[in-house]
């Protein structure tokens, strides 16, 4: 059933959740979805010490102006960028406070670094 749950459409608390799980990662994310490099420049611009606000604000622009804004596409986006938002049972990953800490690539450290 999860092929019919990615196909729905993306609500503000999806939104709010994925921007708080990979806040960090929020251009290459934009980039993936085909936000314009220079919306993603307006958003990091707006708001230049939040960057959970710098994902939400592009994942608000991107539900906005997709032709197909839904769960499916965000989780071939996420895959694309390899990050794993998927709360899994007996998982490795480290956890600080409530947030999980997910493994960045060696592509990611570097991009993260430029920005």
């Amino acid at each position: 059933m999860s092929g019919t749950r990615n196909k729905e459409s993306v609500s503000d608390d999806d939104l709010r959740d994925l921007s708080s799980k990979i806040a960090g990662l929020w251009r290459f994310l934009g980039r993936e979805l085909k936000i314009p490099q220079h919306t993603l420049d307006h958003i990091g611009s707006n708001n230049p010490a939040d960057v959970t606000a710098k994902c939400y604000q592009s994942l608000l622009y991107w539900r906005k102006n997709s032709a197909n804004p839904s769960k499916q596409v965000l989780e071939d986006a996420r895959r694309a960028m390899d990050i794993d938002t998927e709360e899994r049972s007996g998982s490795s990953s480290d956890r600080q406070g409530d947030h999980k800490v997910h493994p960045v690539t060696e592509q990611q450290r570097l991009m993260l670094y430029l920005i």
